[in-house]
């Protein structure tokens, strides 16, 4: 009886030991296992996590150019609006240059043909500038003697006629031009009261504005007199001929505001 008991603790031990030998086996098995998963897998992971966080950041970036997208979008509709209304002004600022060049271009036309006469003699030329400006020459053999600011009786009769028709033009200013040839004064007598050209061609401007306000019943606050002397000649001063076409009066008709001279207009 003893004996069959001790053959089975035996057994039993031997059974225990087995499955302890078994369960140190499967340990260190089962170490190994999760190492080497661990040491497949843990990449991935890794990898995994990385591309996670590009895709995050690129979401992000995405996002900021969705918002930088929607707000360039309200610029550009902005900027559109603006053009559309530059583009309008600009039409509608073009309508008006053409509308002031034909009743310039009008208004010209009107005035050569009210003095056609004159003008066919020679005594009085006219000419459009630049589709702005209307210039009347008249010539100082008409108008003064020589040395002189006072004015001809032809002189005066001229005059009245031009202040006749330059007060159909009441929305034009009128600036009136003096200008002589380039040889000095010399005369004594003439020096003591025209120093120079300058004096002489500022006295024969201020004589011709003065009657065509007292005379001619032009608004005295759109009529400008002005002595140039001899530095804005029509001629080369080579020849009397041409010193005779430098010693002049102009009459230019301009827009109310403009400033004729410094235009810097060729060919007068």
């Amino acid at each position: 009886m003893l004996i069959a008991i001790h053959r089975t603790l035996i057994s039993i031990f031997y059974i225990l030991l087995l499955l302890c030998a078994l369960i140190a086996v499967w340990s260190i098995a089962d170490q190994e296992f999760r190492e080497k998963l661990s040491e497949i897998s843990d990449p991935y992971i890794k990898s995994w996590v990385s591309e996670q966080s590009i895709v995050t950041d690129l979401q992000g970036t995405l996002d900021d150019n969705r918002v930088a997208i929607a707000r360039l979008e309200t610029e550009n509709a902005d900027l559109k609006q603006q053009l559309e209304k530059l583009s309008s002004d600009l039409e509608h600022a073009a309508s008006l240059v053409e509308q002031e060049r034909n009743q310039l271009s009008s208004e010209f036309s009107r005035l050569k043909s009210e003095l056609d006469k004159e003008a066919s003699s020679r005594e009085i030329a006219i000419e459009q500038v630049r589709d702005k400006f209307t210039v009347i020459r008249v010539g100082d053999k008409i108008l003064f003697d020589t040395g002189s600011s006072q004015l001809k009786p032809r002189g005066r009769e001229v005059l009245g006629l031009i202040a006749n028709t330059l007060g159909k033009f009441p929305d034009r200013q009128v600036r009136v031009e003096g200008h002589t040839d380039n040889k000095p004064i010399v005369s004594p007598a003439i020096k003591r009261r025209y120093p120079s050209n300058w004096e002489l061609s500022s006295a024969r401007a201020t004589a011709a504005v003065r009657f065509l306000i007292e005379g001619g019943g032009l608004d005295p606050a759109r009529v400008i007199a002005v002595g140039l002397g001899e530095y804005h000649p029509i001629a080369s001063n080579d020849s009397t001929q041409d010193r005779a076409r430098n010693r002049r009066i102009e009459i230019v008709l301009m827009p109310a505001q403009d400033n004729y001279r410094t235009q810097e207009i060729e060919g007068l």
